[in-house]
């Protein structure tokens, strides 16, 4: 009947005003997911500019439970790495660790392990004979089967500690050891193991009319000739 009629076509106006409703919903978050996308992709971008970009050396290398540690694989670094490692990127992809670092001792094996099967970062120093680079490497886990490494160069800090070492026990002027050094020597060699022991002293004579006649500078240069 008409009525039937009628009640029916209300009844899809209804459904197709719901079906438009539930259209336009999706389109709306249709253009969310795109424009979160877009800032999603956006961020990534910064984030790899800013890792390769950076200092601070990074690695990341990934293997399995059957697999040892030297023998994950690189899947990423950036060229702050590569400077320091005297590799480059496209060398080093794919390769083991232990074909990277061929000269891997006890300590750093034990650190990437620690990481690896604790989840506990670690931290260690090295030096690379390729570049003459020392550097302090810390090792993170960002993903199951996955270690990373972040290397800093400390060469001049190292330059520094070795300066600073140098200068406690040796004498400024001639590099000779100095009273410090003696005072510990004197410790160390007063076990019975090092008798009989001979000791020489000698000195320098007219250093004062030296200095006094000729200047210190020339007094100096005496005092490094006979040292």
């Amino acid at each position: 009947s008409n009525e039937e009629l009628m009640a029916t076509n209300e009844e899809l106006n209804t459904y197709v005003q719901q079906i438009m409703a539930s259209e336009e919903e999706l389109r709306r978050q249709y253009e969310q997911i795109v424009e979160s996308d877009k800032k999603l992709l956006i961020s990534e971008r910064k984030y790899k500019a800013l890792v390769q970009e950076m200092q601070l050396g990074l690695a990341v290398y990934e293997g399995n439970q059957n697999l040892e540690v030297p023998d994950y694989i690189l899947i990423d670094c950036n060229e702050s790495h590569n400077r320091m490692i005297g590799m480059t990127k496209e060398f080093m992809m794919g390769k083991k660790i232990r074909d990277i670092h061929k000269n891997m001792d006890e300590m750093m094996i034990n650190n990437l392990e620690k990481t690896i099967k604790t989840g506990v970062p670690s931290h260690y120093e090295r030096y690379q004979p390729v570049t003459e680079v020392y550097y302090e490497v810390f090792v993170f886990q960002p993903d199951q089967d996955q270690i990373a490494v972040i290397i800093n160069d400390i060469t001049k800090r190292k330059e520094l500690e070795e300066k600073l070492q140098f200068l406690s026990y040796r004498d400024q002027l001639t590099g000779l050891y100095n009273r410090r050094y003696f005072d510990m020597e004197m410790k160390r060699l007063s076990d019975s193991k090092y008798i009989p022991m001979s000791v020489t002293m000698g000195d320098v004579n007219g250093l004062k009319l030296i200095n006094d006649s000729f200047g210190h500078a020339t007094g100096d240069i005496y005092i490094k000739k006979i040292a």
